[in-house]
């Protein structure tokens, strides 16, 4: 007659005695906790001592919650909620998620929002991000922050004495651009995880409203054809990188870090698809390892007219390693923003070539929106875009009518380049 065993669980001093392991005089356990696996000493004379103790641990973290207990266990007093802790935890958290540079912007932009709040200043007239300021503001209550002050914030930011019209337009963008960036730390991905190691108070950021903002329409300086064929005459010999990057930037609407980043196994050339269509040319966009795109809504695949299709399928052929990056050359220097090495140069051709709008690159994708909206409809120009929302599209497109993929003039130099 077999004797059946009684399954224990976490509470159970039982369970934890064949866990228990010796070391230098102690004992540890190791606790599975979600997706944490986490170390405990148990400075006691037995190995069943251990095994209570952990068992008691449990029956507490039932009560408390597992984070509590463990603080309560390790002897810790919990940290008080402040701003310098929620950015501590956050990138803790999602640090390996989010993008350096898009981290620093978060902080520096709620920090400033906390700050004014509190009427902290410098005390130096020069403003002083990772000194005795920044210290002075990471230690403010996070329960500065309500829905009221922040709202209060935004009218003084927007309307101080002396500013023209003009100006309060621009601080209208700016204080949406604060808000937008701070309340980041409060996001539903995010906020879950957090609650679990802070006391977070009330979310400040839900009711608020958000100035608007008049947004003219984009108006081109570009001739985009022109542009084309001089990028191909001036540089697909000479510098076939930054060649690459602004057919990228102007034929294909990219980002810089999408460009920066693509590699030749994401070009699809021209074929027939399984069901016997022919099908062109694309560019298919997706997280990589080493960089996620700007929203979940940017990846899509991205069609090349015939010509531009012909053209990367001509330097696919020609490269080497047909696995590797579409622009080539690499940088490793610590701190660079971008990969390639070609950026510079590219920002340098398009300055000598007419294009003087603060983010040079950033005004190719612009331009060729605002050509697919003329051609072909606001909506392909939005998908073509991978916008969130038509709305972002129609806030800064002009108005449409047509077709799907962007076309251009083939001039002599975009023939003779395929």
């Amino acid at each position: 007659m077999s004797v059946s065993r009684r399954k224990l669980n976490r509470t159970d001093s039982g369970y934890w005695l064949k866990k228990v392991k010796p070391r230098g005089g102690s004992y540890i356990i190791r606790f599975l906790e979600g997706d944490r696996r986490i170390w405990m000493t148990f400075p006691v004379s037995t190995k069943q001592v251990a095994a209570d103790q952990a068992s008691q641990f449990f029956r507490r973290a039932e009560v408390i919650g597992f984070d509590a207990a463990l603080r309560e266990q390790r002897g810790e007093t919990e940290k008080p909620s402040t701003i310098g802790r929620l950015i501590e935890a956050y990138t803790e958290l999602a640090g390996s998620f989010i993008k350096p540079t898009s981290l620093a912007d978060y902080s520096a932009k709620l920090r400033k929002i906390a700050a004014d709040v509190a009427k902290l200043k410098p005390k130096t007239n020069k403003y002083d991000p990772k000194g005795e300021w920044r210290r002075e503001v990471d230690q403010l209550p996070l329960s500065i922050l309500t829905e009221s002050s922040i709202q209060t914030w935004i009218s003084a930011f927007i309307n101080p004495k002396g500013k023209t019209h003009e100006q309060q337009e621009a601080a209208k963008q700016s204080a949406v651009s604060f808000v937008r960036s701070a309340r980041s730390f409060w996001s539903r991905d995010w906020l879950p995880k957090l609650s679990k190691v802070l006391t977070m108070p009330p979310n400040p950021w839900t009711n608020l409203v958000l100035p608007e903002r008049s947004r003219p329409g984009y108006e081109s300086s570009i001739d985009a054809n022109a542009l084309l064929a001089a990028a191909l005459e001036e540089l697909d010999v000479s510098d076939n990188d930054a060649c690459r990057a602004i057919v990228l930037g102007l034929g294909a609407g990219l980002r810089r870090s999408e460009a920066d980043m693509l590699t030749w196994d994401q070009f699809i050339p021209a074929g027939v698809d399984a069901s016997g269509v022919p099908s062109g040319a694309k560019l298919d966009i997706r997280p990589k390892e080493e960089r996620s795109l700007k929203t979940k809504g940017s990846r899509g695949r991205v069609p090349l007219s015939p010509p531009l299709g012909a053209l990367f399928e001509r330097w696919r052929l020609e490269d080497a390693s047909r696995n590797g990056f579409i622009i080539r050359e690499s940088v490793t220097a610590k701190g660079r923003p971008y990969r390639a090495a070609a950026w510079p140069r590219v920002l340098v051709w398009l300055r000598a070539h007419g294009v003087r709008q603060e983010m040079a690159f950033h005004a190719l994708r612009k331009e060729v929106g605002s050509i697919l909206a003329q051609q072909h409809g606001i909506y392909a120009a939005s998908k073509f875009l991978r916008h969130s929302s038509v709305n972002v599209t129609q806030a800064v497109y002009v108005e449409p009518r047509g077709e799907e993929a962007p076309t251009f003039e083939i001039r002599p130099q975009l023939q003779q380049a395929i």
